[in-house]
């Protein structure tokens, strides 16, 4: 395959925002409706995002995530639901909340310290009682970054120890099959010398230490449903006592759940137990912003999910919004940032752009693939213009391979 002229890399080689994550605030074009959303989200609003496959919804979810932790929020973003049933899982989303949460309060105050101080003693032993029950399903990977952050920190020497003997950053290896130690974490933020059982026993009663450490995401989620809601309602007190203006968890790739398989009955199924607790969708302080596939509304809207108060932020793109979605992605990887590829030098003719938007159909995914194509049919070095060749040719690999 040729490169093209004044571009370093391949911009057409990406198709999903998880790989572009690094970069993705340069390449992101914001449409109309995303300060909408923000705004939104900020406010404690709780939306849906819709759209179709390929139209932006996870790199709207991931900019989203970025914009509010530089403004002062705390996001979360949930995108796996590893062992979840496919109905009756309402409690299982409110697990992952919690332990997301967690996850975050923990980091925020391994970061910024000092901030335990706006804590009072009920809310520090709280904290301490969530990491235990929470925290330690985390696996290394998330345990070497926290390391990471720690190890310039004053610590004991007793947590820069287990860290020296535990931890490698060798060449970035990871060894996975470390699993976060609860003791670990609570030495770092100094909470291991809390008084945490009757906090424990509020919510588990009599059981053993021993017993406790033992439970499982299976055994908690029993939990009554108003217990779990109450956790997190108390992680959000945490949280905005630690100066978070508010939490914001942002639910993506659920049409992608093992089992569903993007059958609209089963994400429908899958939803709607978590989607019709108004009550959790109107919690002070939170915003859930869900991310589904467009198809899935008029089945929600039968079941009884009230979009009429929830409203949805559809993703819809014009033929003008994806060349500069187009000439702002080429701008990012333009070797010149002053004369930088554009896609109309790219593509000259027209009649040849017309016929690229009606096969890309309004998707900056099939936008990108289709180019990608075009471009693998170039069979010379520094391509500054598609030929006509390669146009035809590209046109019809990228129809006979199309995802229908």
């Amino acid at each position: 395959m040729s490169k093209l002229f004044n571009i370093k890399g391949d911009p057409f080689a990406k198709l999903s925002a998880e790989e572009e994550r690094e970069y993705l605030t340069k390449i992101f074009y914001k449409q109309r409706y995303y300060d909408s959303l923000l705004g939104l989200a900020e406010d404690s609003v709780s939306r849906f995002v819709l759209g179709q496959r390929g139209q932006g919804k996870s790199a709207t979810i991931l900019h989203l995530f970025e914009d509010m932790k530089s403004s002062g929020y705390l996001p979360v973003l949930i995108d796996r639901y590893d062992g979840y049933p496919l109905q009756d899982n309402k409690n299982y989303f409110l697990y992952s909340m919690i332990q997301a949460l967690t996850f975050k309060l923990a980091k925020n105050l391994m970061d910024y310290s000092f901030k335990k101080k706006n804590l009072n003693s009920s809310q520090k032993e709280q904290l301490a009682f969530f990491i235990e029950a929470f925290y330690d399903k985390e696996t290394a990977e998330e345990c070497i970054y926290q390391a990471d952050i720690i190890r310039n920190k004053r610590c004991s020497n007793k947590v820069k120890a287990w860290i020296n003997n535990h931890l490698s950053f060798l060449n970035g290896v990871l060894d996975l099959s470390i699993k976060v130690g609860v003791d670990l974490i609570k030495s770092v933020l100094r909470m291991d010398n809390l008084d945490i059982s009757s906090t424990r026993k509020e919510y588990i009663g009599e059981l053993q230490i021993e017993q406790y450490h033992s439970l499982s995401m299976s055994e908690i989620v029993q939990w009554d449903t108003s217990k779990l809601i109450k956790v997190l309602k108390n992680l959000i007190e945490i949280a905005c006592a630690m100066n978070c203006k508010s939490v914001v968890v942002m639910f993506d790739k659920i049409d992608e759940v093992p089992g569903i398989n993007a059958d609209i009955e089963k994400v429908t199924t899958f939803m709607y137990d978590f989607l019709t607790d108004n009550n959790l969708l109107y919690t002070s302080k939170l915003s859930i912003v869900v991310s589904l596939w467009s198809e899935v509304k008029k089945s929600l809207n039968k079941r009884g999910v009230r979009f009429d108060k929830f409203k949805e932020i559809d993703i819809r793109w014009t033929n003008e919004e994806l060349v500069e979605m187009m000439n702002k992605r080429l701008l990012y990887y333009s070797v010149d940032k002053k004369t930088p590829v554009k896609l109309s030098s790219l593509v000259t003719n027209e009649n040849q752009l017309a016929v690229i938007m009606e096969l890309a159909d309004r998707s900056p995914r099939s936008l990108i693939n289709l180019l990608g194509y075009i471009l693998y049919e170039e069979h010379t070095d520094n391509v500054r213009e598609f030929s006509v060749d390669a146009l035809t040719k590209g046109y019809m690999m990228y129809c006979r391979k199309f995802d229908y």
